[in-house]
């Protein structure tokens, strides 16, 4: 398969896939998932077992992201920010974030809530699972920032 985000041409709301995944629809009418399922296939791709994390973006709609993450234990993903109301909500392991006035740990369970363009960083306390929901603000294209 060629990999797609060569040219980034792609119908709106669908994924640019990759040499591992094929690009798919990201704007259903209904989307459901059980998230400690799509943990364990992100923990048995390729991407998981070369490098510290691995990530998929499930809904891409104009007002909305949800990505779910798993990172190894010390994995950091460095600071960024999200361009809309953030909610991060662990599902597994132990996740820390740094704030730019404070620390938070997030245990299996745990969320918290973060305003518009906050910077923060992750850090995996231990090998974690986590989602990143973003209300995506209108007029903010999702190529150009990450959450």
């Amino acid at each position: 398969m060629q990999n797609a985000r060569a040219g980034r041409e792609r119908p709106e709301g669908q994924t640019s896939g990759t040499d591992r995944r094929l690009p798919r629809e990201l704007r259903e009418p209904v989307t459901a998932l059980n998230l400690l399922d799509e943990a364990a296939r992100l923990r048995r791709e390729p991407s998981w077992q070369q490098s510290d994390r691995n990530a998929k973006t499930f809904v891409k709609a104009t007002d909305l992201r949800l990505v779910l993450t798993t990172l190894k234990q010390g994995a950091v993903v460095k600071e960024h920010r999200a361009p809309g109301s953030a909610v991060v909500q662990t599902l597994s392991g132990r996740i820390r974030l740094g704030l730019p006035d404070q620390t938070v740990e997030l245990p299996t369970g745990a969320l918290v809530v973060l305003e518009p363009n906050l910077p923060h960083d992750v850090e995996a306390l231990e090998e974690s699972a986590f989602t990143i929901t973003i209300a995506w603000p209108p007029g903010i294209r999702g190529d150009e920032s990450r959450g």
